[in-house]
C-alpha cells in the first residue's frame, strides 16, 4: 500500500506541477545547489547499492543473491531503469535553473518521504512472516531511510518556499474561512 501511494504521489505531484507554468512556479532565487546535491547522492547510492552486485555478477558469471528462477529483482531493475536517470535529470536540470528540474526533484523528494515508512513497514512485516534477519539488516536500512526522508522534507521545503501561492481556479470562487467577514 505505501508502495502504490509513493509511486502515484510521484506521478500525481509530478502532473500536477507541470500543469502550471514551470517557470513561474520556481522563480529564480529559489535553491538549486542543495535540491541537486540531493538528487545526485541519490544517484550515488542506488548504483552503488543496485549497480555494485550486477557489476560483480557480470565479471565473475556467479548470479546475484536473490535472483532464481521463479523471481526478479523489480526493485533494483526499477531503480536503476526510472529513478536513478530521473534523479540525473533532476540533478542537471536544477543546476542549470531548468523549472522542469524542481518539477522533477519535487516528485522524487516526495517518494523518497513516502519510502521511509515503506521500509519499515516492510522490515517489521518480514520480521513477523519469520524472515531471518541481521540487526545491521533491520536497522541499516530503516534509519537510513528515514535519515534520507528528513533531507528530502529539508529539501523540499526549501525548494518550495518560494513558490507562490496558487490562484483559485477559473470559475471557482475561493472559499470563506472561518473568521472571514460574510
Amino acid at each position: 500500500m505505501l508502495f502504490s501511494a509513493a509511486l502515484y504521489a510521484f506521478v500525481l505531484v509530478f502532473a500536477a506541477l507541470f500543469r502550471q507554468d514551470p517557470a513561474r512556479l520556481f522563480p529564480p532565487g529559489t535553491p538549486r545547489r542543495g535540491p541537486a546535491a540531493l538528487m545526485f547522492a541519490g544517484t550515488v547510492v542506488l548504483v552503488v547499492v543496485w549497480g555494485a552486485p550486477l557489476v560483480a555478477a557480470a565479471l565473475t558469471g556467479v548470479a546475484p543473491e536473490g535472483l532464481g528462477p521463479y523471481s526478479t529483482e523489480f526493485t533494483e531493475a526499477l531503480d536503476l531503469a526510472v529513478i536513478t536517470p530521473a534523479t540525473v535529470w533532476a540533478g542537471v536540470l536544477t543546476l542549470r535553473r531548468d523549472p522542469q528540474g524542481y518539477l522533477i526533484a519535487v516528485s522524487l523528494l516526495v517518494q523518497e518521504i513516502l519510502l521511509a515508512p515503506l521500509i519499515i513497514a516492510q522490515t517489521v512485516l518480514q520480521l513477523r512472516a519469520g524472515v531471518t534477519l541481521t540487526l545491521p539488516e533491520i536497522l541499516g536500512p530503516m534509519i537510513g531511510f528515514v535519515a534520507l526522508a528528513v533531507a528530502a522534507i529539508a529539501v523540499l521545503v526549501m525548494v518550495l518556499r518560494p513558490v507562490p501561492a496558487a490562484a483559485p481556479r477559473a470559475g471557482r470562487a475561493p472559499r470563506a474561512r472561518a473568521g472571514d467577514a460574510p
